[in-house]
């Protein structure tokens, strides 16, 4: 799968960490990195997306499309940190809040 993430080519910065799968340690799996600015804190860290299981990390089909997800989930999550209305966080994925209640 390694091979194959190397091969994939977005915006400068971003890249993949993987997890091989292992013998009873469950099956292969992705996620995106990125040394960026905290949204929060405005602190440089590492920020990682969710990882996302390959059932079979030598199909080069399903590695490219998991990938895609990965990115594409990671950017809207971004997204939505950074979208703001009057200052504030209108859509914010770490809270279970969602627009219109009155805690949120």
């Amino acid at each position: 799968m390694h091979n194959i993430l190397d091969r994939i080519t977005y915006k400068p910065g971003y890249s993949f960490e993987f997890n091989p799968a292992e013998q009873g340690f469950g099956p292969a799996q992705l996620r995106v990195q990125l040394y960026a600015a905290c949204t929060v804190t405005g602190r440089e860290e590492w920020q990682l997306g969710r990882w996302f299981v390959v059932e079979d990390p030598d199909d080069e089909r399903e590695v490219v499309r998991t990938a895609y997800q990965a990115l594409y989930l990671f950017e809207l999550h971004e997204f939505q940190e950074n979208f703001k209305y009057d200052g504030n966080t209108v859509f914010d994925p770490h809270s279970m809040n969602l627009p219109g209640d009155e805690d949120g």
